[in-house]
């Protein structure tokens, strides 16, 4: 993959777009000042190159839904088990299970 030097046109239309990922070239060119093209073509390069990617979230605290981060200690033996059943949750959304741990011994 080839690397990208990011230009000061690059970097304000990716804050256009931190800002509101779903603002339409149209307005990020009217903002930044540049022809509407110019923008559309800045972002597909950008894309095309992996080095800026939109992603869409819900935010939960809009929905009635709690972010909670959960940390639980077992076995080493026990925890692809305990990731598997937690993932099957409904109420679940994202596991990382790690192992090790920066606890000092009791």
């Amino acid at each position: 993959m080839e690397s990208v030097t990011l230009d000061a046109l690059d970097r304000r239309l990716i804050h256009a777009l931190q800002l509101d990922g779903r603002l339409p070239f149209s307005r990020i060119a009217a903002a930044v000042g540049v022809p509407e093209r110019t923008v559309a073509r800045r972002y597909h390069r950008l894309r095309s190159r992996l080095a800026l990617r939109v992603v869409g979230l819900v935010d939960g605290r809009r929905t009635g839904m709690l972010d909670w981060i959960v940390r639980v200690r077992c076995a080493p033996e026990a925890v692809e088990t305990l990731a598997v059943l937690l993932a099957r949750r409904d109420d679940t959304s994202w596991i990382a299970p790690l192992v090790g741990g920066t606890d000092s011994p009791a």
